[in-house]
């Protein structure tokens, strides 16, 4: 399996189990669109791959996932357009996340707010650290 060279995301693939994290731990691993685009890239490499079992989703330092990327929102609102085309492109990220053949696992550790959680809810296991929060803040 070749899985595609990613900037924002951390993968590590071990006997079976792809683990991917949310790598931006800056913005509280905030999802902008190339992360969003690198997802969609490596959900489609795995995507019915027999030797990939599951898919383990995590954030980088203690935060799971703050949800959309202010900054890309903040420009998409240049027009309704763009608004919409991005709304339309998590949509496809979360339905091919939610239509994987493998088993999804979510561990969520402090954040999992809008898309974040929108992640977290398609996921087939969830695994939440005591501390952690979950929420639709819009």
């Amino acid at each position: 399996m070749m899985l595609p060279a990613c900037q924002t995301l951390a993968l590590q693939f071990d006997r079976g189990v792809l683990y991917m994290t949310f790598d931006r731990p800056k913005v509280r691993n905030a999802m902008s669109r190339q992360m969003v685009e690198e997802m969609q890239a490596v959900f489609s490499v795995i995507d019915g791959d027999s030797a990939c079992r599951a898919l383990v989703l995590r954030g980088a330092e203690g935060f799971f996932c703050a949800g959309g990327d202010i900054k890309d929102m903040a420009m998409a609102r240049s027009s309704e357009a763009a608004v919409t085309e991005l709304n339309r492109l998590f949509g496809r990220v979360i339905t091919q996340l939610d239509q994987l053949s493998q088993t999804v696992v979510a561990v969520v550790e402090g954040a999992a707010m809008g898309g974040g959680f929108g992640l977290v809810c398609v996921a087939d296991i969830v695994l939440a650290h005591s501390g952690a929060k979950m929420a639709l803040p819009e």
